[in-house]
């Protein structure tokens, strides 16, 4: 044991402030850093605090937790025990779901100890198992990157110190040290992937060369690496393309594929970290956007769209939200009203024109009551030539973006007859026919641009 006790030493060296909390399971990995943890709190003076999940998914799981607490109280060590209610797993998978339950419990041991580390026996068979396991179900070269030794994490930073250990190495010590612990029966059964590389895959892998899980921890460490840098030139190609808080199509169209792949996967993975894109997706993704028309999105899951714009692209994430414009809303008199990004007022009489974006007209022209209503691209506009004009085409000659159109709203009267795009149209009705009627205004001021 002396040999990891050493190189945990070297790789973190503790001093007496440091308070590291070490996730411990009871099997032969943990239970060998708990051992080498309390030897270097012994030396070092840190404080060491043992978190425990029992997921009482199997019978021995009651024994496990009991046995940890009286090695505790035994070796004078604080002990945290959650305790995990598989039916919490509904919309993921019972594997998935443990993991997060106990990455949350061991960042709330972490805050309430304020402990700079949590410490876990990940060891270099979990390293190899892992990365043939990638390799096996599929996804991006960059998944393939090593398990990092330490990487931020809750108020501090998780960290791996038996990494470079092999499982056999890690079991010797145990016996050769008398240290207990309990085997996971599950452990034994090829039901599962990891299991099923670990007892066929890896062992004759070995048999090829002795070497082969420090040579998967090699390529690991260089996909990482690699990895790494290409996340930095994709930030710095999408700096390049930078326009507000969109980006260049023009430019962005000039770039080589794999740049555009690259750039494509980034800009994606700033709007939301968890999406899945794999290669074939993003292949069929950047496809599309390269034969798109002017204005075109394209679904990518999980509420988020990648939007063209004519000369930019951006991803846009859908809110899910009813709409305070969903309904249509009566224009009353002097009330204001915010719409197309400016403010609508309907008043009795004649305004200064040359101040205000108006529409006039007389009592006679439209059927009360009007409303303001959401857009619909479908509805005709009547012109003063007598000829109509689609709302949809009146956008597209206009240019508004795909993303901004469904934030517009009209103005018609009770007989759905269009009257106004404030800011944008207006219909022929816009001059009133008599003018010994009541003659009303519809001003649109501070109208922003679209």
């Amino acid at each position: 044991m002396d040999e990891i006790v050493k190189a945990v030493k070297k790789q973190f060296g503790f001093n007496p402030r440091d308070t590291v909390i070490l996730a411990i399971s009871g099997g032969v990995d943990s239970m060998v850093l708990l051992n080498v943890f309390l030897e270097l709190a012994k030396q070092t003076h840190m404080t060491i605090v043992i978190a425990h999940v029992n997921h009482q998914l199997r019978e021995q799981s009651t024994l496990e937790e009991q046995f940890l607490k009286e090695w505790a109280a035994k070796h004078h060590v604080q002990i945290e025990i959650a305790h995990w209610q598989v039916g919490l797993t509904i919309k993921t998978s019972v594997e998935e779901a443990a993991r997060n339950f106990r990455y949350n419990f061991f960042a709330d041991v972490m805050k309430k100890y304020q402990a700079g580390y949590v410490a876990t026996a990940h060891n270099l068979n979990d390293q190899a198992e892992t990365f043939l396991m990638k390799l096996v179900r599929g996804g991006i070269v960059g998944e393939l990157g090593a398990i990092q030794a330490k990487h931020n994490f809750g108020s501090g930073e998780i960290i791996r110190p038996m990494l470079e250990f092999p499982k056999k190495y890690i079991k010797k010590v145990a016996v050769a040290e008398n240290i207990e612990w309990y085997e996971d029966e599950t452990n034994g059964s090829d039901d599962y992937l990891r299991n099923r590389i670990r007892h066929r895959i890896i062992p004759q892998l070995e048999t090829e060369n002795a070497q082969v899980l420090s040579h998967i921890m090699d390529y690991s460490q260089q996909i990482q690496e690699q990895s790494e840098f290409l996340v930095q030139y994709a930030d710095i190609e999408l700096t390049k393309l930078a326009r507000d808080s969109k980006y260049d199509f023009s430019k962005f169209i000039l770039l080589d594929r794999v740049t555009k792949k690259l750039v494509l996967r980034q800009m994606i993975t700033r709007e939301n970290s968890n999406m899945e894109l794999g290669n074939g997706k993003l292949t069929s993704l950047l496809h599309s956007l390269e034969h798109s028309q002017a204005n075109a999105f394209f679904d990518l899951g999980q509420n988020f769209q990648l939007v063209r714009e004519y000369d930019v692209f951006f991803v846009l994430k859908i809110s899910r939200k009813r709409s305070k414009q969903a309904s249509s809303r009566v224009l009353r008199l002097e009330n204001t009203y915010s719409v197309n990004g400016g403010r609508l007022t309907l008043r009795i009489g004649k305004v200064d024109e040359s101040i205000h974006d108006t529409f006039v007209f007389s009592a006679n022209q439209l059927v009360f009551p009007l409303r303001i209503k959401p857009i619909d691209i479908d509805i005709k506009l009547g012109l003063k030539n007598g000829g109509h004009k689609t709302v949809r085409r009146e956008l597209i000659d206009q240019k508004i973006p795909g993303s901004k159109r469904s934030q517009l709203v009209m103005v018609v009267d009770k007989n759905d007859q269009l009257i106004w795009i404030p800011g944008l149209k207006k219909s022929w009705l816009s001059q009133p026919f008599e003018s010994n009627r009541t003659i009303y205004t519809m001003i649109f001021s501070n109208g922003g641009s679209f």
